[in-house]
C-alpha cells in the first residue's frame, strides 16, 4: 500500500554569499530523505511577482512545517539600509513566532566572535550600547549575527535552562560537519513528524 503520509515541507534559511555549495548539498540531502524542500538559492521558493523578496520569504516560513537555519559570519541581504534586519534574520524571527520546529546551525566564527565581543557591544540585557562597530570585510560584517545566535539559542530568556525548548544551536566549521548534523537530525521524516506542534495562525 502506498504511504499516504503527507510530505513534510522544510525551509532552509541562510545568508547565501559564500555558502552556495553547502546549501545545495543540504537541499539535495533533505530531498533525498523525502522532504519538500524550500531553498531560495536553488530556486524552490515560490515567488509571487507582486510581492517583495522579503514578503515571499516570510510566506515560505509560514508555509513550511520545519525550519533549518544557518547563522553565518555574513549577515545577509534584502535590506533597504544597514539599519534594517536581513531577510534571514527576519525569517528566524517569524519561525520562532510561529513555533516551527527548528534545527539551527552556527558557523564557528560566529560562536567565537560572540564569545569575544558580545560584552563589548551589548549590555547584559542584550540591548546594543553606543560603541561603534567596524565591519570586517568579507566575514564579520554585522553584529546582528550575535543577536541571531542569542535569539536562536534563547540565551536572554529568563526561564531556567531546564525549561527552555526548541533552542539547540549546533556549531560547525566545515561543510561536512553541518551535513552530519542535518543527516542525523532529519534522516527519518516519520520521527520528525512527531515533533510538529499545532500551528499558530
Amino acid at each position: 500500500m502506498k504511504d499516504k503520509t503527507p510530505i513534510l515541507k522544510v525551509m532552509i534559511s541562510s545568508s547565501v554569499y559564500g555558502a552556495q555549495s553547502l546549501l545545495r548539498q543540504i537541499y539535495a540531502t533533505l530531498l533525498g530523505f523525502g522532504y519538500d524542500v524550500i531553498c531560495s538559492p536553488v530556486g524552490t521558493l515560490p515567488v509571487d511577482p507582486h510581492q517583495s523578496n522579503l514578503e515571499n520569504c516570510l510566506r515560505a516560513v509560514e508555509a513550511c512545517d520545519i525550519f533549518v537555519g544557518f547563522i553565518r559570519p555574513i549577515y545577509g541581504s534584502g535590506r533597504d539600509s544597514k539599519k534594517d534586519k536581513s531577510i534571514s534574520h527576519l525569517e528566524l524571527e517569524r519561525a520562532i513566532a510561529l513555533n516551527r520546529p527548528r534545527w539551527m546551525l552556527a558557523h564557528s566564527s560566529v560562536v567565537k566572535m560572540r564569545s569575544l565581543v558580545r560584552h563589548v557591544f551589548y549590555k547584559p540585557d542584550g540591548s546594543r550600547n553606543n560603541r561603534p562597530f567596524e565591519a570586517l570585510k568579507g566575514e564579520f560584517d554585522d553584529l546582528r549575527v550575535i543577536e541571531m545566535y542569542d535569539l536562536a539559542a534563547d540565551s536572554l530568556s529568563k526561564k531556567p535552562w531546564s525549561q527552555r525548548t526548541n533552542h539547540w544551536v549546533h556549531e560547525y566549521h566545515y561543510d561536512f560537519e553541518a551535513l552530519d548534523f542535518v543527516q542525523t537530525q532529519l534522516s527519518d521524516p516519520r520521527r520528525v513528524k512527531q515533533y510538529l506542534a499545532p500551528r499558530k495562525a
